[in-house]
């Protein structure tokens, strides 16, 4: 049965998800927008978290707040809301955003942990790490850098091109699609029946069976293992076992 999270049928519902109440008929029933428990659907008993109930609405508490009896009075602050984060200043019941760069704080001038690229300072505060850091430990010094960059005297240098990450300036460990690591670098990733290529879709030379025109591998013609292109056609230069050339085709 939809909704429902105990029956004692398929068409009897006596406990229903949050949201929901057993109505007469034991189905399950939608409450009104934004209620956690309910008992019909014209009242609430308990709104969902953020929410707070007024004349047969749940109200949306203040922005940050995770629990409110009114619009004006907030008991309990959101942890993280759209990255940002909160702390309940008493004096006003009201959720106040913690400083830049801090993940938990008690008021606006202590922070205990900071989010990833700040360092702790010692009066409390978040402080950048340096540019492209995720983890420092002092200023000058960065211990993890971000996909895209390697670490090296403390600073974060950027990897090759179309590297997504690198131990240093000429080793790749990961690269962006379509390309592939070979030796340590990110090489291009030929298209089906290229040999080799500069770009991925600028191919220099083919399989066995096709040819090169305009940067890209056609089959040669029927029977043909190998041929070429010049003056807009197909040259076979061979054919399978079995066959031979004639007036350029394979018999």
């Amino acid at each position: 049965m939809s909704n429902c999270e105990k029956c004692l049928t398929d068409a009897d519902c006596f406990l229903c998800s949050k949201g929901y109440f057993a109505d007469n008929n034991s189905t399950c029933t939608a409450c009104i927008e934004n209620c956690y428990y309910c008992l019909d659907n014209s009242t609430c008993s308990i709104c969902m978290p953020g929410y707070y109930y007024l004349d047969g609405v749940c109200e949306s508490c203040q922005y940050g707040c995770l629990q409110c009896s009114d619009a004006d009075t907030c008991t309990e602050c959101a942890k993280y809301k759209d990255d940002l984060t909160f702390y309940l200043d008493t004096m006003y019941d009201a959720c106040v955003q913690c400083p830049v760069g801090c993940y938990n704080c008690t008021d606006a001038l202590t922070c205990y942990y900071c989010k990833v690229g700040y360092i702790l300072g010692a009066a409390g505060n978040c402080l950048k790490c340096p540019t492209y850091c995720i983890h420092c430990t002092e200023l000058s010094a960065c211990r993890i850098c971000e996909d895209g960059f390697y670490l090296e005297d403390g600073n974060c240098l950027k990897c090759p091109q179309n590297c997504l990450k690198c131990t240093d300036a000429d080793t790749c460990t990961n690269c962006q699609s379509p390309f592939e690591i070979y030796d340590g670098s990110c090489e291009a990733t030929c298209d089906d029946n290229c040999l080799s290529c500069i770009l991925f879709e600028i191919c220099t030379s083919c399989d066995d069976g096709y040819y090169l025109s305009s940067n890209s591998c056609n089959q040669c013609p029927d029977y043909a293992t190998s041929c070429y292109f010049d003056d807009y056609k197909a040259i076979i230069t061979d054919c399978d076992d079995g066959y031979y050339i004639s007036m350029n085709t394979c018999k």
